[in-house]
């Protein structure tokens, strides 16, 4: 998970788990569902929320969310903004499908840089785990 110490993450678990046999494994936002779907990873540190329902979900800690807007927008630059000011909000959010077993497809979710180029092209906003921001270097002006 980008902008998210993973490190850190992995060490408490191996220290909560001595005996399980732990190796990382690195995916896109929008495929960490399906790597566990398809059995290739038995455990995810996710960003809620996933459309997951056949899997347990284990909430470890709450993250704040950050506005994106174009640098030529009104709203750039402003400390902080109300949800009923952005423009149709992108979201970025894991759409995989709900389990091994499911019939439910959904469209692709974008990655957070198709989200981020149109958000600079358009007049649309989108709203960002802020460790996703933070890890983008995504600040007023500079996107």
């Amino acid at each position: 998970m980008p902008g998210v110490d993973g490190a850190a993450l992995l060490r408490e678990f191996r220290r909560q788990h001595p005996d399980l046999d732990l190796s990382a494994v690195f995916t896109s936002v929008t495929e960490q569902t399906s790597f566990i779907a398809d059995g290739r990873v038995d455990i995810a540190f996710v960003r809620l929320p996933v459309r997951a329902g056949a899997f347990d979900v284990v909430r470890l800690f709450d993250e704040a969310v950050v506005a994106a807007v174009s640098a030529a927008d009104p709203l750039a630059g402003r400390a902080a903004v109300r949800l009923d000011e952005l423009a149709d909000p992108l979201l970025l959010l894991d759409q995989g499908d709900n389990g091994p077993n499911s019939s439910v497809r959904t469209a692709p979710t974008p990655t957070v840089e198709e989200v981020l180029v149109d958000v600079g092209v358009s007049e649309r906003h989108a709203l960002l785990p802020a460790g996703i921001a933070a890890h983008l270097d995504v600040t007023a002006g500079r996107r």
